[in-house]
């Protein structure tokens, strides 16, 4: 599979070669075919954003839901440690 910097690499080097619509050596046609063949690797290029984009998003979501739990559990760690330690100062202060 081509890198993202590949098909930048290639829609570069087919637009360069384009010829200007006032050369009348270059047919409309081959100038057309260029056009198409560079947007259709931009298309591809987009596409596979996309799908990194998506995949980054859903791994970075999983790590949020794991920190979230962590963090979770600590403060109820931490909660649970100052209930015990209100107990425990409170039946010292009785005794």
């Amino acid at each position: 599979m081509l890198t993202p910097l590949c098909f930048v690499s290639s829609v570069v080097d087919a637009t360069t070669s384009l010829a200007l619509p006032s050369d009348p050596s270059t047919p409309a046609a081959k100038s057309s075919d260029v056009l198409r063949f560079a947007l259709q690797t931009v298309n591809e290029q987009l596409d596979f954003l996309k799908s990194q984009w998506e995949s980054d998003k859903h791994r970075l979501l999983g790590e949020r839901d794991v920190l979230r739990e962590a963090a979770k559990r600590a403060e109820d760690d931490k909660a649970r440690r100052a209930r015990e330690e209100k107990k425990r100062g409170g039946v010292e202060a009785v005794g």
